[in-house]
């Protein structure tokens, strides 16, 4: 017998890396289906409370922050808050943040709007709240905590809180100033 036909095959590289891979997709999909029992909060729902730290120079004026420089959105008990999750990179946002500006302007005092810069740079949402002057309170999730627990499926989703601490109403993709005061005319 010749020594090569005593060889085993061998493994390629690629092989390898296909073992590798599908491996990985199985436990990629194995993971998103332990964690797809977590529901994502419905209108008539009590708003998960979560904490905020805001950007500095975007903390609203009125904002219960505590010692720690934090506030809860339970804080806000007898408000009415928008909740909006948005992003530097994301185009649908720029076209929403100018809503969002004017809904502010004309209920400030009556309904506090906290914008959430999901999984972004501080640099490119500072930038980004510069540019279009965005005047009320916006926060960081850079560990993606604040929009886990209210399980966004994409960027900008907005929520709105009643006074009651239950969600009134929630938006998928720009929310327009006329949608928010229909929802706060609502609640009234």
């Amino acid at each position: 017998m010749i020594d090569s036909e005593k060889r085993r095959p061998s493994v390629s590289r690629m092989g390898i890396a296909m073992i590798v891979l599908a491996v990985a997709l199985v436990g990629l999909m194995g993971w998103g289906l332990a964690n797809n029992n977590q529901t994502r909060p419905q209108v008539g729902d009590e708003a998960p409370d979560v904490e905020f730290v805001f950007f500095e120079g975007y903390a609203p004026e009125t904002a219960p922050i505590d010692a720690q420089g934090e506030t809860h959105l339970a804080d806000y008990a007898g408000r009415i808050v928008v909740l909006n999750f948005w992003g530097s990179r994301c185009i649908p946002c720029i076209t929403e943040v100018p809503e969002l500006e004017a809904f502010h302007q004309k209920y400030k005092g009556e309904v506090d709007v906290l914008g959430v810069a999901y999984a972004d740079i501080e640099k490119n949402s500072i930038e980004f709240l510069q540019k279009y002057r965005v005047s009320y309170g916006n926060a960081p999730d850079l560990g993606r905590r604040l929009s886990n627990t209210y399980h966004i499926v994409g960027i900008p989703e907005t929520f709105v809180i009643a006074p009651d601490g239950t969600l009134a109403a929630s938006f998928f993709g720009p929310v327009t100033s006329d949608q928010l005061e229909a929802v706060v005319e609502s609640l009234r």
